[in-house]
């Protein structure tokens, strides 16, 4: 989930460090999504995550 945060009147020399660093970390649509369907592909045998599983997971896990 992305989150937009507004900043008002920080120093320049901070702004400019800002908008290097994000610009810097940002991906591209299409490599993101390449990344998602190769990590679907690694757990593709994995079971759905209905309520059920996750509710016998959570009980397995405790004494």
């Amino acid at each position: 989930m992305a989150v937009n945060v507004t900043i008002k009147n920080i120093p320049p020399k901070l702004y400019k460090k800002r908008k290097a660093r994000a610009v810097a970390h940002r991906q591209r649509v299409e490599k993101m999504l390449a990344r998602i369907e190769a990590l679907r592909n690694r757990v593709s045998d994995a079971p759905p995550l209905t309520d059920e599983f996750l509710r016998k997971a959570k009980e397995e896990g405790r004494p």
